[in-house]
Formats: structure tokens, sequence, C-alpha cells
């Protein structure tokens, strides 16, 4: 393989940051051979993995902030948890709203290899889903327990990867890529912003677990870029576009880094 693999992890919408850091490896040229993606890392990556077109893929994700449901997620609620019927519905709706926007295709169809990581919500159990629709894999990549139904795939319900493997370094390995970028969004959990909201407090409690079991993601990539996301709530929305151009900015940062790993591969190939 020729390409680096990336491999991109969750976080609500500081996920966004990984489309600012494939806007820098586009306009560098950087070759992109696998993507393996969690969470929201699943979804950039996987709508990448199409086509490599990267204006498409904005213009699809700004586009869902903009459909009914999503600005619900960061509105202050005073009762914040539990969720109450109305909560349910406004979440249920933004949930039909962004699957019928993610694309009916198969996997085994994309320009660039792409697997997706999601939780067997039976076991707590890492599945790795290489092929059918996928509509249906970054649905349950994402799908954060709680707040969207599980996903059935194969006779298991599944649930937002983020619970299994945050930054999915093996898997990009077991695709065949020999040199790895991972982008981890969450890092640290900070309590320096109040929540935004009953989607942040439900978010930010099941991130502080997250948290310890996450120490140390993305360590077997020959780089780990961690954009300064730490005072972006979880659920806002409004935060997208500073996500991505906060992304943007941390990988024009390690350009030459990432460069370097690109000629050691020209080395390893020749």
């Amino acid at each position: 393989m020729r390409g680096i693999g990336l491999a991109l992890g969750g976080g609500g919408v500081k996920g966004f940051a990984h489309i600012g850091v494939l806007r820098v490896l586009k306009r560098e040229k950087i070759p992109i051979g696998a993507i393996c993606g969690t969470s929201m890392g699943a979804i950039i990556g996987g709508l990448y993995s199409l086509n490599e077109d990267l204006e498409k893929v904005e213009s699809m994700v700004f586009g869902l902030l903009e459909r009914e449901g999503f600005d619900q997620l960061a509105k202050p609620d005073k009762k914040h948890l539990p969720f109450d019927i109305k909560g349910y519905r406004d979440i249920n709706k933004m949930e039909k709203k962004m699957k019928e926007s993610l694309p009916d295709k198969e996997m085994k169809d994309t320009k660039v290899p792409f697997v997706a990581v999601a939780t067997d919500l039976s076991n707590g159990a890492r599945v790795v889903i290489k092929e059918g629709s996928m509509r249906d894999a970054l649905s349950a990549s994402s799908s954060v327990p709680g707040v969207l139904d599980p996903v059935k795939y194969r006779e298991k319900y599944l649930v937002d990867g983020i619970l299994s493997d945050n930054v999915p370094v093996r898997e990009v390995k077991k695709m065949g890529a020999k040199k790895i970028l991972a982008v981890h969004v969450t890092p640290s959990i900070s309590f320096k912003e109040s929540p935004k909201g009953r989607i942040d407090v439900l978010l930010k409690s099941f991130l502080l677990m997250l948290n310890r079991m996450s120490l140390g993601s993305g360590d077997e990539a020959d780089l780990l870029l961690e954009p300064d996301l730490e005072v972006i709530p979880y659920a806002d929305f409004r935060y997208a576009r500073l996500c991505a151009d906060l992304g943007e900015k941390t990988a024009g940062e390690n350009i030459e880094k990432i460069k370097k790993m690109v000629s050691l591969l020209d080395l390893l190939f020749r």
C-alpha cells in the first residue's frame, strides 16, 4: 500500500476536525491508501473514501447541521437528564434526517479502502464493519447509546465504536498500511465549560468513562495529531466549522512530519 493509512477517532462535534486534516492532505497531495474511522471519524472518513471529493463531503456534513434536529442538541435544558418525551422525539427526528442524508452505497464501492468500527451492545466487543451498506456502517459506528437507536448488523445490535476502539490504529495496520496517521480529537476532558444542553451532559458523562479507556489511543501510529479542542462542547454543532479549522491548523503545523512519512513509504516501495 503506497498511501498512508488514516485512523480517525470519535468525539461528537470535535470529529469535524477530521475535515480540516483532510483539507491539508488534499492540498499537499498526500496519498491515502486506507481509512478506518470510529463514530464521527467514520462518518467523515467514510464519506471521503467514496470518491475523494472533499468539497462534496463538506457540503454534505455542514448541510446536515442545517437540518431540523441538530440545533436542539445544543439548546440549554434546565432538566438536562433524564430526557423528556419531547427530547426523545427531537433526537429521533434528527436520527432519521441524518440517515436519509448518508449515502446508500456499498462499502465495496469506495475509491479508498474503508472500514468502520462499532461496538456489540451485548458484550462490548469491537466490531469491524468491512462490507455491506455504507449507510448502516456509518450509522452503527456513530450510534451514541441512550441517544440514538442501536443498528442491527448480522444478528448483532451495534452502538458507537468509541466504546471499544476510539482511534483504530490496529485496524488500519490490518488493512495493509505501512505508515499510519492517527487523529485523536478527545485526548482529555475539560471542565472549563459548563454543559450546553442535555446531550452535552450525557456525552460528557459518557466521555469521562471513555477518557480512561482511551488512554494511549493512537500511540501505535507513526504520527498522532491531537487538535486543541479542549474547550469545545461535545454536542454543540455550532462549533463544527471551528473544529474543522482547528484540525486544519494542527495538520498544517505537522505537514513536514507527514511528508516525511510519505518519503519513507516511497523508499519502502522502491
